[in-house]
């Protein structure tokens, strides 16, 4: 088939590969002057098939009301006025409960499990270096409360057969050398995850889809979605008609207007998140993988001689202003876990908009208007996700529709 995929963020140039892979002709299409330059950009950079989880559980109220009160706002929820942010948050609520939360924690994580051993398949067939490391995650519980809610917590973990140990603090030096232990009363450790710069991995897969023959069109907007009310044709892009026999929508946050415009729609909302990179300035004091900060949800990833610090949750709509005090934020749980191992001098701050679905699960594979699909949704876990739900993506064309519509991950699913 000729199809045009429509943004080269992670997931846009993952889909193009595997597109391109099963014999297809592929034109990317981008809004932008090249690949993975908004989400995709600036991310925490984990790969963390364990940590993968809907933001709706059975005690985010809870949780959510305590960071509200934070000083150090960790999630900031603004009113923008619209319809649509109070359809979301009111849709995520239901969700709340142990039964959805359970059946959705486990879709994420074998997505992200699917994920890494596809990457591995990929680094062998590949020659690419994107900064990655496999050396897990640590999640650190500051408060004693917390680290004991962890450790009766572990039930998932103990029933995936996902490799983890209980840590007191005086034990993590064994994995990460430089961390201030005093800051925390103890550690979860994922073994198996791991990390890597989502944004050089995007601008190395975009020269071997080249390779393998998908055209980029860059500065290319996309204006219209072409189609005849029973199947869609093609696309208007920076003014131009491009056909095609199938239209893939990888367009994160925007997938969502971009539907409405011919009549459809996907329960995505933009939640904002930040980061700050930093050049490593005391090797000895750098942290060596991705420690996750539970009580500020701040992870610190190793990024070659840098350091990637991300987090926040912010709910307020479309505006892409920055609030420095985010920044402030960020430095603080890096020197308050890694005192002197950065230069904060030299800091490069980011925003993004995280594409969230109010249950967690992606929406991946077709719409009920004949060619068109879709892949976005990932929310916080577009790197962790990408090439398993790209790869997805490619099989779901060959799927009876019927079958698709049982799919946990089938994007019109709450219109079911």
């Amino acid at each position: 088939m000729n199809i045009v995929v429509v943004g080269a963020g992670i997931a846009g140039v993952c889909t193009a590969w595997y597109l391109t892979k099963a014999g297809h002709q592929v034109t990317v299409v981008e809004a932008l002057s090249e690949v993975a330059q908004e989400t995709s950009f600036a991310n925490a950079g984990m790969l963390t098939q364990g940590y993968a989880a809907p933001w709706a559980a059975p005690n985010v109220v809870k949780q959510s009301w305590k960071m509200l009160r934070e000083p150090s706002k960790p999630l900031c929820i603004k009113p923008d006025g619209s319809l649509e942010q109070v359809k979301w948050l009111w849709k995520m609520y239901g969700y709340c409960n142990a039964e959805d939360f359970s059946r959705n924690r486990q879709h994420m994580y074998q997505l992200g499990k699917r994920n890494l051993q596809l990457l591995h398949q990929l680094k062998n067939e590949l020659a690419l270096d994107y900064a990655g490391r496999a050396q897990g995650t640590l999640e650190v519980f500051r408060a004693s409360g917390d680290y004991q809610a962890c450790v009766d917590d572990t039930d998932f973990l103990n029933q995936q057969g996902i490799a983890h140990v209980l840590l007191e603090p005086q034990n993590c030096n064994e994995f990460e050398p430089a961390i201030a232990t005093d800051q925390f009363s103890g550690a979860l450790r994922l073994n198996e995850d791991e990390t890597g710069d989502c944004h050089l991995f995007a601008q190395q897969l975009k020269q071997y889809c080249e390779q393998f023959g998908v055209k980029f069109l860059f500065e290319h907007a996309v204006s219209a979605i072409l189609n005849d009310g029973q199947s869609v044709t093609g696309v208007v892009a920076a003014g131009k008609t491009l056909l095609a026999d199938h239209v893939v929508l990888t367009t994160g946050c925007q997938t969502k207007r971009l539907l409405q415009s011919i009549g459809l729609d996907a329960m995505i909302y933009p939640v904002k998140g930040y980061s700050i990179t930093v050049p490593i300035k005391d090797e000895s004091r750098a942290p060596q993988s991705t420690i996750l900060d539970y009580q500020y949800k701040v992870a610190i990833t190793r990024m070659g001689d840098h350091i990637r610090v991300g987090g926040i949750a912010e709910i307020s709509g479309w505006d892409k202003i920055k609030i420095s005090h985010n920044e402030e934020t960020l430095k603080m749980v890096l020197n308050d876990l890694f005192p002197g191992s950065a230069d904060l001098e030299e800091t490069q701050f980011w925003m993004g908009m995280r594409p969230m679905t109010p249950d967690g699960p992606p929406l991946i594979g077709r719409m009920p208007l004949a060619g068109l699909s879709v892949n976005a949704g990932h929310g916080t876990f577009g790197w962790t996700f990408g090439l398993a739900a790209a790869k997805l993506l490619q099989e779901s064309l060959s799927v009876d529709y019927a079958v698709q519509k049982q799919s946990p991950f089938y994007p019109s699913r709450y219109q079911a």
